[in-house]
């Protein structure tokens, strides 16, 4: 498949070329430039009317959206607060997993994994590129403002999860915690192996 938008304001990293163009094929960009665009058959031509095109977003830390959370244990729940991202131009993101219970955390990891695996079967989505687990609930002297509600995880069976066999192709590619808390230290070093 080939795209070919023209006519956009198109924004790069240290300048915004007026009436541009850019060129994708197979989902990756070939070429780009200002002025009068190849005129070469492409599968799709847009013409941007003098819009901005940027660059895709990434969210390194997003907790839902459209009234859904990361955390809500369904998997349309995922897909609705991705939509709502993707649609605000996100192309990339991790899912924030906020302090929940070992329980809640594993069913959103579960979904997670299940989604990953389906990727090209789903509807047009941002990537997402891994989970972020969001404490402080590693620590009991930072357990932070669901002090109450909340149980402190336990290291290794924190680190046990992850590296289970049911998650072991996950990517976990952030975690909040208290740094110097003994049971970081612990957590970290269970990570590690």
């Amino acid at each position: 498949m080939s795209l070919k938008i023209e006519h956009a304001h198109l924004v790069l990293p240290y300048q915004v070329l007026q009436d541009a163009w850019l060129i994708s094929r197979e989902g990756k960009i070939t070429a780009y430039g200002c002025g009068v665009s190849p005129q070469q058959t492409f599968s799709t031509v847009v013409d941007a009317k003098g819009q901005y095109l940027t660059p895709g977003f990434v969210d390194l830390h997003v907790h839902g959206g459209a009234g859904a959370d990361f955390r809500d244990g369904e998997e349309a729940a995922f897909v609705r607060a991705m939509q709502a991202h993707l649609a605000g131009g996100t192309t990339t993101m991790l899912a924030t997993v906020s302090s929940t219970t070992l329980e809640g955390t594993l069913e959103s990891l579960r979904i997670y994994e299940a989604m990953r695996q389906r990727e090209a079967q789903l509807p047009p989505l941002p990537r997402l590129a891994g989970v972020h687990l969001e404490g402080p609930y590693f620590s009991q002297k930072e357990r932070g403002a669901p002090s109450t509600i909340l149980p402190v995880f336990n290291a290794s069976s924190i680190g046990i999860f992850i590296f289970s066999t049911q998650f072991r192709e996950s990517k976990i590619l952030k975690i909040s915690m208290p740094a110097l808390e003994e049971t970081s230290i612990k957590f970290l070093t269970t990570l590690s192996g």
